[in-house]
């Protein structure tokens, strides 16, 4: 996932093709979610206010939930 700390867009790249994604606030709400049938997504997040988010990528089963700052 980059480039972290960010100020527009997220590159989330897996080692294998298809995958979903959840970005939330600290609080719990969803704000973006989707899905990838390539190994790359690019996700604009220039609307979201400053601050700091969970990425939640779910692949093969596995949930790996990375921190994201947005300045």
């Amino acid at each position: 996932v980059y480039p972290n700390p960010t100020t527009e867009k997220i590159n989330i790249t897996t080692s294998k093709a298809n995958f979903n994604y959840k970005l939330t606030a600290l609080q719990g709400n969803n704000l973006l979610e989707g899905n990838s049938i390539s190994n790359t997504i690019t996700i604009d997040v220039s609307t979201l206010p400053k601050g700091l988010y969970l990425l939640n990528i779910i692949q093969n089963g596995k949930n790996v939930i990375k921190k994201i700052i947005i300045e």
